[in-house]
């Protein structure tokens, strides 16, 4: 799965990167700041860079404010105070109720 997390201004130290990475069970080529992974994994951007959300497979995630997608764009919000471990969770979820590729479009 593709994610992006875009962080608002001051709000970069909310992000534990190891806490994410261990929790997603994530290597640094699937953890990538203000670049894509090469295949899949989380693209954390910083506001105000430019973002290509066709990337994604999900809605990004918005730490804090960044008015230059909450403007144009459907996000989901995560608490500063709590960000990493929503940020696992939600994409945990998400992971778990998407269909496996390698069964997706196969008939029985």
């Amino acid at each position: 799965m593709r994610n992006i997390i875009v962080v608002g201004p001051g709000m970069i130290d909310h992000v534990d990167d190891n806490y994410i990475k261990a929790g997603l069970k994530l290597t640094d080529e699937e953890y990538k700041h203000n670049s894509y992974p090469a295949k899949e994994g989380i693209a954390i951007f910083d506001c105000g860079k430019a973002i290509d959300l066709k990337w994604a497979d999900t809605l990004p995630i918005v730490i804090g404010e960044c008015g230059a997608l909450g403007d144009r764009q459907q996000v989901t919000h995560v608490n500063p105070d709590t960000a990493s471990t929503e940020i696992v969770d939600l994409i945990s979820t998400l992971e778990e109720s998407a269909p496996p590729e390698e069964e997706s479009g196969v008939a029985e």
